[in-house]
């Protein structure tokens, strides 16, 4: 950012989407707080934004966090939501009938998604043999991934079906062949502050989506209206959740369709695209 901001008089847009001192300190606890690296780490994002004419944030509470942790200006900060790619994720119809009723997830096994909080719901729902899950994301080298295969070995976890990374061309299929999708329940600091790719990919597919009750998604969401919430980091709450949306068809729908509705509204990239353009212009 400091060699772009020597090359040229222009306005600097930075979109941090995530800050790097957050993720790797507080989320992924790969650096220790008090480490040198820790505040090398803080040091490249706080001069990042510092020399940012406009910084661009997900959700306002994570706009908020920015502003805190690196002295900047609210107003120096505007919110864009993340949204979808409709020629993607859009809502599509199977006319084949499904044995199971099928909870949906997919992820990269990181600490905000809460994938043990998942498992651990999906041990107590054994009682339900209608119910499966899928879960769709992992990857060998990863050494969460490693610890919920040996999970659902140990448990005897014949209702999840743990299904390795595959193309983004191929998510879609797996969305719609779901009954409900699953969001984030990792109890984490970032988890609070964001609204997940997998929450606006459900919007756009036209499913129920349950995930963790955080400031961030209640900036955008409502319970029982357009998703269903429920506590972070808890897994009776999951399974309350789930059994809930299992047992009330009428409930599942509601949210499906309103959730695809306020897609429509405000998550398109031509909505969001014109939202961006007029923070562009007023810096001209």
């Amino acid at each position: 950012m400091l060699q772009v901001k020597r090359l040229t008089n222009k306005p600097i847009i930075y979109d941090p989407f995530i800050s790097s001192y957050l993720s790797y300190v507080y989320d992924y606890k790969y650096i220790n707080e008090k480490s040198i690296l820790a505040k090398i780490s803080y040091f490249i994002d706080y001069y990042s934004f510092k020399k940012a004419d406009l910084i661009l944030s997900d959700t306002k509470i994570h706009g908020k966090i920015f502003s805190k942790l690196f002295y900047q200006k609210p107003s120096k900060i505007k919110i864009i939501l993340v949204g979808s790619d409709p020629e993607i994720f859009y809502p599509r119809e199977y006319n084949r009938e499904k044995s199971k009723f099928i909870i949906g997830f997919y992820g990269t096994y990181i600490p905000l998604q809460g994938i043990k909080v998942i498992m651990e719901a999906a041990k107590i729902l054994k009682s339900y043999p209608e119910l499966k899950f899928e879960i769709v994301g992992g990857k060998p080298g990863n050494v969460l991934f490693q610890e919920i295969i040996k999970f659902r070995k140990k448990y005897n976890l014949n209702n999840v079906d743990l299904i390795p990374h595959i193309p983004l061309s191929q998510l879609p299929e797996k969305i719609e062949h779901s009954d409900i999708q699953l969001g984030i329940f990792g109890g984490t600091l970032k988890s609070n502050i964001v609204i997940p790719n997998k929450v606006y990919s459900a919007l756009a597919m036209k499913k129920p989506i349950i995930t963790a009750n955080t400031i961030a998604v209640r900036e955008l969401l409502t319970h029982e209206k357009n998703v269903y919430l429920c506590k972070n980091a808890n897994v009776e709450s999951l399974v309350n959740s789930i059994t809930t949306l299992y047992e009330d068809k009428n409930l599942r729908d509601k949210i499906a369709r309103n959730g695809y509705k306020l897609f429509e509204r405000y998550l398109t990239p031509q909505k969001l695209g014109n939202d961006l353009k007029k923070l562009f212009l007023k810096l001209l």
